[in-house]
């Protein structure tokens, strides 16, 4: 990604994906896996979803509490590298010029100039590295 990409691009972030307490210990064991996608929202594609801010994943949509009230999100690096808005109906990011159908963006987002959604497509572009447990007030 590093070497495809411009100069200067960020490719990897920092993001948050919530989840319930079921399906932490099958994302502690094998990472993320899109082949899930659709059981919150495909609103931009049919990809791993996280989100920029915390607060969006930690929400009742996304991370439900378990019946003693924790709630589950993780921290997530994400390789975003460049972007382009998703839709619905992807199930890969679109390619970057039709002239080069294999050069493909990396990533889709839900707004390209000032993103707080990303979803990848490739299983392998998202590390769980922190599972943070909390409860509300």
């Amino acid at each position: 990604m590093d070497a495809k990409n411009p100069p200067g691009n960020v490719n990897e972030s920092v993001l948050y994906h919530g989840t319930s307490l079921n399906t932490c210990e099958k994302i502690n064991a094998t990472g993320f896996n899109r082949s899930f996608a659709g059981k919150n929202a495909t609103a931009f594609g049919q990809g791993s979803y996280f989100a920029k801010n915390a607060s969006y994943s930690a929400s009742s949509t996304y991370s439900a509490a378990d019946p003693t009230g924790v709630k589950y999100i993780y921290q997530v690096k994400v390789l975003t590298g460049q972007y382009t808005k998703g839709s619905k109906e992807m199930l890969v990011p679109p390619s970057k010029d039709p002239k080069k159908p294999t050069d493909c963006y990396d990533c889709v987002v839900n707004d390209e100039k000032d993103p707080t959604i990303f979803v990848v497509f490739n299983d392998a572009m998202a590390y769980p590295e922190y599972l943070i447990r909390f409860k509300l007030p």
